[in-house]
């Protein structure tokens, strides 16, 4: 099972916005920013929530905004998977790097229950053509940029952004491996194995053991310093 320790993960999500976006954002905080910096913010913001919910490929990037709720003056996401479903808790710091995202993109306070959140930016696949012909890759007459990124496109970024992060092997690497860092983090956090099965929604006790098996004399003693970067 391939998985980012908390240095890795540290890396990987400061390698993501350039000191371009963030003086741009320092700059104009509660303004629409340029495409490259709203690109950046809404990775930042998607990688940001797979690190802290431990979710699957097919949840945070397909968002819509119906997903998040409000409870007690905390966010909360719906989930949908093999046959279950419920709602949980998104971290307040989390939540954070989407409502930058949103706010960066001028979204923010126009959003629409169907709208995804982490929608495509700008219309550059609109000019991409087939390799084996000059038809364009999408018909310019059916796109719309309210859909999700696709499960490639993100297991792309991730590696994107792992190797600009100097993080070897990022072949390997794929939306899940977060899942994997997940169940790995809760663990050298000191989390009960109950606990960790709750959270990852798995099945069953037997499937964390063996999430936790694969990485059973890898914890890691640099966690604390690394969860306060992280801020999980």
């Amino acid at each position: 099972m391939a998985y980012l320790d908390p240095d890795q993960l540290a890396a990987f999500l400061g390698a993501i916005r350039s000191a371009k976006t963030q003086l741009e954002l320092a700059n104009n905080p509660e303004g629409v920013l340029s495409a490259k910096a709203q690109q950046q913010l809404r990775d930042h913001a998607l990688f940001y929530c797979y690190i802290a919910t431990g979710a699957r490929n097919s949840e945070v990037r397909t968002w819509r905004w119906r997903d998040i709720s409000v409870r007690g003056g905390k966010r909360f996401y719906s989930w949908a998977n093999k046959g279950k479903h419920g709602s949980d808790e998104l971290p307040a710091d989390a939540w954070a790097c989407v409502e930058t995202y949103l706010r960066a993109a001028g979204r923010l306070a126009a959003l629409q229950p169907d709208d995804y959140i982490f929608q495509p930016v700008g219309d550059a696949i609109l000019h991409m053509r087939r390799k084996d012909s000059e038809q364009p890759v999408i018909d310019a007459a059916t796109w719309s940029n309210n859909r999700a990124l696709s499960a490639g496109e993100a297991n792309r970024l991730l590696r994107t952004y792992a190797r600009r992060a100097g993080i070897g092997d990022v072949a390997k690497l794929h939306i899940h491996s977060l899942r994997h860092s997940k169940a790995m983090l809760l663990d050298a956090c000191g989390v009960n194995v109950r606990t960790i099965s709750q959270e990852l929604h798995h099945s069953g006790l037997d499937m964390t053991g063996r999430y936790l098996h694969a990485v059973a004399g890898q914890r890691n003693t640099t966690w604390a310093a690394c969860a306060a970067k992280l801020n999980l």
